[in-house]
């Protein structure tokens, strides 16, 4: 946990974090507190949320807002105090989405929003064209999300261009720097990169491959997936030197169905000649923009436990560093099983860690709050499966989400369990305890 948390948490009167590195008890429970149905679903009862790569909870505050905005009657051209609360928030939408992107406001470049993350990337495609040299090729990261691999596709045909994947590493389904770069030609118009991959949570170092990409396509479009980045760790587009960023609101605690867009300040200067900014990026509506903002005042808010900084910037990568720390521990408890001291869940011998139970196989490492498996003998739907019918909602990932990945593995499914900084210790534990069960065994530790 950051050292600041120490002096900024007494203001509070509670610890940050408690001895193994997770959230303290007494924040924890704060921070549950802001979200929707941390612990049970509304229809089937308690359960352990370990499906947060698929669709985060909801922010409180967000839905509140959301139902007071959109109850107002005012047209936004209108002159009354209800008209001018609705502008507001669409002009401080777009400068709380820079504290996200870690861009100072008057250096923002472009910030829109978008029914979803493929109609943002469609649009950045579409505003791009006349600034790209015709024919060439786009080069397209195998591991990131399907819709958006088939909608660069459909672009390359519609324009008469040529794409391909590079081949992804085996046995960790991922892509390195290097791979990505021998896929690349000079004649590369576009590249769509996978800030971190949403079926193994394995991280892609994008500021390196942009460089790579720049040295032998130096006009080449950049666009970066971000969307299973940005709930777990504090974004900084300007040093990564991409053109384009990409984040699915759902998957950081807003409305279902909204892209937010970061685009490059010679981007927008491209789309200028256009009749209006709407005409090329889409029309803005308040209630879209609250999403960004009430997800920077939750950040803003947690980040004051571990921060004294004034500057609000500098206490939301407080947060995300904090929320980054939490989620290390949970991953390494989930992998390596809990100390016998620390266990919440009585087990003797103590459980045993994802890693150690006999028949898993886990795709990669590192991974960013996420991991997915498969267990021999059992298909990877099965096992989701018995992993609800225990309390544990997980992910089942088949080809239609996960088939680059997939094929290169030789696997037919496999269990994606995904964590949250709302996730606990306790849920963990839960969920190793539901996979004993599951294996029809008592734990045997990890030896």
């Amino acid at each position: 946990m950051p050292q600041s948390g120490a002096s900024a948490c007494r203001r509070y009167g509670i610890r940050p974090c408690d001895e193994t590195g997770l959230f303290s008890p007494a924040l924890q429970a704060r921070i549950r507190a802001h979200f929707y149905y941390v612990d049970h679903c509304p229809l089937s009862g308690r359960r352990v949320y370990a499906d947060n790569a698929g669709r985060a909870l909801a922010l409180k505050a967000l839905i509140q807002r959301n139902a007071e905005v959109a109850s107002l009657p005012d047209a936004l051209d209108a002159g009354t105090p209800t008209a001018h609360a609705l502008r507001s928030v669409m002009a401080s939408g777009p400068e709380d989405a820079g504290v996200l992107w870690g861009v100072p406001f008057n250096d923002l470049g472009g910030t829109f929003m978008a029914p979803d993350t493929a109609t943002g990337l469609r649009r950045i495609l579409h505003n791009a064209a006349p600034s790209l040299s015709a024919g060439g090729n786009v080069v397209i990261c195998p591991c990131g999300d399907a819709t958006l691999r088939q909608t660069a596709i459909q672009w390359t045909r519609e324009t008469h261009r040529t794409w391909q994947t590079p081949p992804l590493e085996r046995p960790g389904g991922n892509i390195g720097v290097e791979a990505y770069a021998r896929a690349v030609t000079p004649d590369t118009r576009v590249a769509l990169l996978t800030h971190v991959s949403g079926v193994s949570g394995m991280h892609q170092d994008i500021e390196a491959m942009a460089r790579a990409i720049r040295r032998i396509a130096p006009d080449c479009l950049i666009v970066v997936d971000g969307t299973h980045r940005a709930a777990h760790a504090a974004l900084d587009v300007t040093t990564a030197s991409v053109d384009a960023y990409l984040v699915a609101l759902d998957r950081v605690f807003c409305r279902f169905y909204t892209g937010l867009v970061w685009v490059a300040p010679w981007l927008l200067d491209a789309t200028a000649s256009a009749t209006s900014l709407n005409e090329a990026w889409g029309r803005q509506t308040p209630k879209a923009w609250l999403g960004p903002s009430e997800w920077m005042k939750y950040l803003d808010w947690l980040g004051g436990y571990f921060s004294g900084d004034v500057a609000r910037r500098a206490r939301v990568v407080a947060a995300c560093d904090a929320i980054q720390a939490h989620e290390r521990c949970l991953m390494t408890r989930l992998l390596e099983g809990p100390d016998a001291a620390s266990a919440d869940i009585a087990a003797s011998p103590p459980l045993t860690g994802l890693r150690h139970l006999p028949g898993v196989e886990i795709i990669g490492a590192p991974h960013t709050a996420m991991v997915s498996f498969r267990l021999r003998g059992l298909s990877a739907e099965d096992v989701t499966a018995r992993l609800l019918a225990r309390g544990i909602h997980a992910r089942h990932l088949g080809w239609e989400d996960a088939g680059d990945v997939l094929q290169a593995l030789g696997w037919e499914g496999a269990v994606r369990l995904s964590w949250a900084h709302y996730n606990t210790g306790q849920e963990v534990d839960a969920c190793l305890q539901a996979l004993e069960l599951l294996l029809d065994r008592p734990s045997k530790g990890k030896g």
